[in-house]
């Protein structure tokens, strides 16, 4: 769908009472599927924000003001297009830099100086930059920015963006790109967890930085069978064991664990959002304390408890209407923050404030 003439907009709020202290609208012409954006958390570091916008629209605010300090069209600046679904993967700062996946002929990666908004460095080559955010591993006196796009995942030097090493995964080109969830790091280990193909874990190691495949869990499509296939919910990782949100063949999604070192499927709950599975129903998982906080797509909050014996419910509450359309429902994807004992979501048309906390007595 493209060419719709709307905007993007970038609001600051007071947290006490949702009253908007500066916004900042730009012109954005979808060319996208689901037509709707920005996809990304703004960044913030001092009293500087970073945004970047579906099509490509990276900002830097002053942060109590919303003064536009720079700005960047990515996709004229590189000469490429946004991802299938638009940009996803929220800018990181990393000492001096700003670091975005952009793509392009020697550009997947871009480094710019994060005060001014000049190049640093561009990096790497790939069809398709996909929508995982991009974490930095650190050991031993030695740092690597994980960088997992549509052909695999790369491991690059953040200062100078060269490239270390890159591990094929998929073996073999999806249909369409699915590299969603953030790249877990325990320890010296990464999983990453995709629709089409399931787990990967890897071993990173430093001086020199490479790495060593654990397992993979499929070189099938594995949607109904015993693997951990995230579309969007990034797994968590408790007392080795990996939890999240796989699809099976129908493409619904439901709850499962996996033992980490193996791979080895524990259990399955199918019917944890609803009675029955919903078509690719995710869910943000955040722990707190003993218990998870899982903002479905419902936009209900839910507050459960699982370990490797199995998922249990404590309570839940609707938050939100949903107000986007995916695979025959009403959905909401945005990411909730949470602070102070309060939580904040929002659809496409209002944000709401949660105080999550015990009543005082």
């Amino acid at each position: 769908l493209a060419g719709l003439g709307v905007k993007e907009q970038v609001l600051c709020l007071d947290t006490e009472t949702g009253k908007t202290l500066w916004s900042h609208p730009y012109d954005c012409n979808y060319s996208i599927a689901y037509p709707t954006g920005p996809r990304c958390t703004p960044t913030i570091d001092g009293n500087r924000v970073y945004t970047l916008g579906a099509m490509g629209d990276l900002i830097c605010f002053e942060r109590h003001t919303g003064k536009v300090i720079w700005k960047d069209r990515l996709t004229e600046s590189f000469g490429t297009k946004p991802p299938l679904w638009g940009f996803a993967s929220h800018p990181l700062v990393d000492g001096p830099r700003l670091i975005v996946p952009v793509g392009g002929a020697g550009s997947a990666v871009v480094a710019f100086n994060k005060q001014t908004g000049k190049l640093l460095w561009k990096s790497s080559t790939t069809a398709d930059v996909a929508y995982a955010p991009l974490v930095i591993y650190e050991k031993d006196g030695e740092r690597q920015l994980i960088f997992w796009h549509g052909e695999g995942i790369s491991s690059l030097n953040p200062e100078t963006g060269n490239p270390f090493w890159t591990v094929k995964f998929p073996e073999e080109p999806n249909p369409s790109v699915v590299s969603i969830a953030t790249p877990r790091l325990i320890g010296n280990q990464l999983l990453i967890s995709e629709f089409y193909k399931g787990s990967l874990l890897l071993e990173v190691e430093s001086n020199p930085p490479k790495a060593r495949e654990i397992w993979r869990s499929q070189r099938t499509d594995p949607r109904n069978k015993e693997t951990l296939n995230s579309v969007m919910t990034t797994p968590m990782i408790k007392n080795g064991h990996a939890f999240g949100i796989a699809n099976n063949a129908r493409g619904q999604g439901i709850f499962r664990c996996i033992e980490l070192a193996t791979g080895k499927l524990k259990w399955t709950k199918e019917n944890w959002l609803a009675d029955r599975p919903l078509a690719f129903a995710t869910a943000f998982i955040v722990e707190n304390e003993d218990r998870y906080l899982l903002f479905a797509d419902t936009g209900e909050l839910l507050i459960a408890q699982f370990n490797h014996e199995g998922f249990k419910e404590i309570t839940r509450a609707t938050i939100l209407e949903p107000t986007s359309n995916a695979r025959g429902r009403r959905v909401v994807w945005s990411h909730p923050a949470f602070a102070d004992g309060r939580m904040y979501a929002r659809n496409d048309h209002e944000l709401v404030c949660i105080d999550l906390r015990s009543p005082k007595k």
